[in-house]
């Protein structure tokens, strides 16, 4: 484990203890019939069901894997971050721990990264949830690609293969609030995408509550473009107009016939304007906050264990500086899949 592998596989866990073991199992028959460098490093979110007590575990028995303890929850796209500041390999896989996504999938990414491509992103065919978490999906990307694209793309999925030069890519401009695939997008590079059908969970069921797919969705759209802002301007200005148009018609009102006490409709205009205007005040408190946090200048996550000694730093001022601190992106090494 001293020398760099050649492939790294991260993969986020939280509670998910009972569904390591055989994906671990799983993982390693297939990483085995590649290469023989490798690893696969496990970051624990904060899980409170045994599932870091379950990676050391396997950790002890299984030498190419690592794992990596946050202090606390902190979303899986933060844990995705950790585990790719702590990678070393030429190419790294990303995938979900859930089984959902197979790892009998890394052969096909890897074929389709041998045609030149940097990035090997999938989406979902087919995938097992209830109506309406589909129903919800859909109006997602849909809003997403309205207010960000074109750094959307509809049905995206976790599992991705990506060489080292984009691991660097994406930790340097690394944003907290932004999900991973969207950041995969943005970055550009030679990208292909591929289409697989998730399978059912394993075990558990999805840590995503309905509260937290919402919060998701408001990061993910507001990190990625100032559109809701123009948006918030355009209505406004259209209010504006409206009100304009309104007082006129209020004065002709007035120059031509006698005007009856009580108007609903002046009422109705009213709340419709203070609408629009509390609705702009909270887009742009949306932005502001997510200014403010980044100008905090804290750690977007804390490693507080591991099962190895060459983990990152747990607490430093910016991901950039614990994990490239003299490097620059030109620098950074030139993979290939062969």
């Amino acid at each position: 484990m001293s020398e760099s592998p050649w492939l790294s596989v991260v993969s986020p866990v939280y509670q998910a203890a009972n569904c390591l073991e055989e994906f671990a199992a799983r993982l390693t028959a297939v990483l085995s019939g590649i290469t023989e460098s490798y690893e696969v490093i496990l970051v624990d979110d904060g899980s409170f069901d045994g599932s870091w007590e379950e990676i050391r575990s396997i950790a002890g028995r299984r030498s190419h894997v690592r794992g990596l303890r946050l202090s606390r929850n902190f979303g899986q796209h933060l844990a995705i971050a950790a585990g790719l500041a702590a990678s070393r390999g030429e190419w790294v896989v990303v995938m979900d721990c859930d089984l959902q996504d197979s790892p009998d999938l890394i052969p096909d990414l890897l074929v389709k990264a041998e045609e030149g491509h940097d990035i090997v992103m999938t989406v979902r065919g087919t995938r097992f949830a209830s109506l309406f978490r589909k129903a919800a999906s859909r109006m997602f990307y849909r809003l997403a690609r309205l207010l960000s694209a074109p750094h959307v793309t509809p049905n995206a999925n976790t599992l991705s293969l990506i060489n080292r030069k984009v691991v660097v890519a994406y930790l340097r401009t690394f944003d907290r609030y932004s999900p991973f695939p969207f950041v995969l997008n943005w970055l550009g590079f030679r990208a292909t995408r591929m289409e697989i059908d998730h399978a059912q969970r394993v075990a558990g069921k999805s840590s995503y509550t309905l509260g937290k797919l919402f919060r998701f969705a408001i990061d993910a759209m507001v990190s990625q473009s100032t559109r809701l802002l123009h948006i918030s301007t355009v209505a406004g200005l259209l209010f504006s107009v409206m009100s304009f148009v309104n007082i006129l018609y209020l004065i002709h009102l007035k120059l031509t016939r006698s005007i009856l006490p009580g108007w609903a409709s002046v009422m109705a205009l009213l709340w419709l304007v203070g609408g629009a205007v509390l609705f702009s005040l909270g887009v742009i408190g949306l932005y502001l906050t997510r200014l403010f946090e980044q100008t905090r200048n804290r750690p977007p996550f804390i490693v507080s264990d591991s099962t190895t000694d060459d983990a990152p730093p747990a607490v430093s001022r910016t991901l950039q500086e614990r994990t490239f601190p003299k490097e620059t992106a030109g620098a950074s090494r030139e993979a290939s899949p062969g």
